[in-house]
């Protein structure tokens, strides 16, 4: 709580002070009647008498008021702050009696001094200025323990008629209801900005008609921009242009129906990118169903979208992948059924059905693999991809590997280095379908020179490693972290030109992972690659 604020101003009634001046002359005036002859006595008495009736009467009425008000009332003189009224309130919150009035502050009620409310008194005498104070802790010890109680107050300097600073005043309300209030509003308040600034989404509180006046860190994490920045802005600065005019009008409706607000959108990051985010905002209002805030909260779905995108492309891919070796089959018998309908074939020997079926075999082959691909995505998403573990010898089964894929790329060179001879405990199948993901990968993406070499290796006493390298167009630096997600091909000038689901090596990764072993790709742009999984020995 802000100590300086302002605080309205209460003082001693200057007539307090034309009353004590009364009441010297008051004195004064008896003095002389002692000695005055009877016809001054009665002058006096017959000029006077009404006026010292009113005065005392007025006296009577601010005194009564002083020591009965339930504020805490004193008034102190001098440089040593001497007690020259303390009303009972005063009395009580001290635990003194009246014992205390003409002694000084520090010596009547120490705990003062110790609290600096003498410093504060000093301060106050030296500059003439008036100083206040809210909701602040005092206390007073009364049977050995400290009694704390919240005031309002203020630090009155008293003049004399000279316009020179006799004294101060002090009055004071007690205020503890009020400032414990004020504490569990901030307590409440704390623990909100601490949950607020936990959350992910990006929250934003602003008032009916007027811009946010609240920001929580993921805000600033996002934007890079401090509070007081945001405010100033507002996060709708950060909005992509292309969105903005969608945006705004239905921001303008919402404000102008109450209704809940809902949409997708691009806000700029602080480096300079704009994601995705699902906006939303929701009216506050008050018993009379009057929007008294709106509150929003913005929550970055960028690689939802990046997901959508991969799947959308995914499906085209599918659709693509899977219609083209149907459509050749189909167009392969048309021609057979074509030629053998021809008059003039009598002798079907003739006919070239041998590399025709062969040609259909392969791309049966090929569906056959795309459908597998897509069943295999489905097991390992519902995590029903199961392991037939058998003891086999991993050297021959890349031999045997190298030589089925040579029956199909009878242009390529593989190359076997079989630096370490040994068994293992995995499911043949799946270990060999990563082997020819691999190998038919290397042989997509090679050059003209369609060579890839092979290396099994001891990769330390309890793991072997297999790793298929090519001398083809390589991978970006940027794509090497994406390349195991699912749906996922790198981009490039030719990427139209190879085939596949983008699923291959995903499908690769999960099933080296559920062998418990590891798999890396080590590239760079127009060098190669160089794909490796190792796997335990036992």
């Amino acid at each position: 709580m802000n100590t300086d604020d302002e605080f309205p101003k209460e003082s001693i009634d200057e007539k307090d002070l034309r009353i004590l001046e009364l009441e010297r002359q008051l004195a004064a005036a008896e003095n002389k009647l002692q000695d005055s002859g009877k016809r001054i006595e009665k002058d006096f008495n017959i000029c006077n008498s009404p006026n010292e009736e009113r005065l005392n009467e007025e006296t009577h009425r601010l005194r009564e008021l002083i020591y009965s008000s339930p504020s805490l009332i004193t008034l102190l003189k001098g440089e040593d702050f001497v007690v020259e009224i303390a009303n009972q309130a005063v009395l009580d919150f001290w635990g003194k009696d009246k014992s205390i009035i003409g002694r000084p502050l520090a010596e009547a009620h120490p705990e003062a001094r110790e609290q600096g409310f003498v410093d504060l008194l000093q301060k106050v005498y030296k500059t003439g200025k008036a100083e206040h104070r809210y909701e602040i802790p005092a206390y007073s010890i009364k049977e050995g323990k400290k009694d704390f109680v919240n005031f309002n107050f203020v630090y009155q300097p008293q003049y004399n008629k000279s316009g020179e600073i006799e004294g101060v005043a002090v009055i004071a309300n007690e205020v503890s209801p009020q400032a414990e209030f004020h504490k569990k509003i901030q307590e409440s308040e704390k623990r909100y900005r601490q949950i607020s600034d936990f959350l992910p989404h990006k929250i934003t509180v602003g008032k009916a008609e007027s811009t946010p006046f609240y920001y929580n860190k993921a805000w600033m994490d996002f934007s890079g921009l401090d509070q007081d920045k945001l405010i100033e802005k507002s996060w709708m600065s950060l909005i992509h242009p292309e969105d903005k005019e969608k945006v705004f009008a239905a921001v303008n409706k919402t404000k102008q129906t109450g209704e809940n607000f809902e949409k997708e959108l691009r806000l700029l990051d602080k480096n300079g990118k704009y994601k995705w985010h699902l906006c939303r905002a929701k009216a506050v209002k008050d018993t009379s169903g009057n929007i008294t805030l709106w509150v929003s909260s913005s929550t970055e779905i960028q690689e939802i979208k990046e997901e959508e995108y991969r799947k959308e492309a995914f499906l085209k891919l599918v659709s693509h992948e899977l219609k083209t070796p149907v459509t050749s089959i189909k167009g392969y018998v048309q021609l057979l059924q074509s030629m053998m309908e021809q008059p003039e074939t009598k002798d079907k020997s003739t006919l070239p059905l041998k590399t025709y079926f062969n040609r259909m075999e392969d791309q049966i082959d090929r569906l056959i693999r795309l459908i597998s691909e897509m069943l295999d995505l489905s097991r390992i998403e519902q995590n029903e991809l199961e392991l037939q573990k058998e003891k086999f010898s991993l050297n021959e089964l890349v031999e045997n590997v190298k030589e089925d894929i040579g029956y199909t790329y009878k242009e390529v060179n593989i190359d076997i280095d079989h630096n370490f001879i040994c068994d293992i405990n995995a499911d043949k199948d799946r270990v060999g379908q990563v082997l020819i993901n691999f190998i038919t990968n290397a042989i997509k993406y090679s050059s003209s020179g369609k060579k890839v070499d092979i290396f099994i290796n001891e990769k330390s006493s309890d793991l072997v490693s297999v790793s298929v390298k090519d001398n083809g167009i390589g991978i970006p630096e940027k794509d090497l972290k994406k390349i195991f997600r699912r749906f996922y091909r790198v981009e490039g000038k030719n990427k139209n030109t190879y085939a596949g689901f983008g699923i291959g090596l995903y499908l690769s990764s999960q099933i080296i992972k559920r062998h418990n072993g590891e798999i890396s790709v080590d590239s760079k742009e127009g060098e190669g690659s160089e794909f490796t999984f190792t796997l335990p020995l036992n």
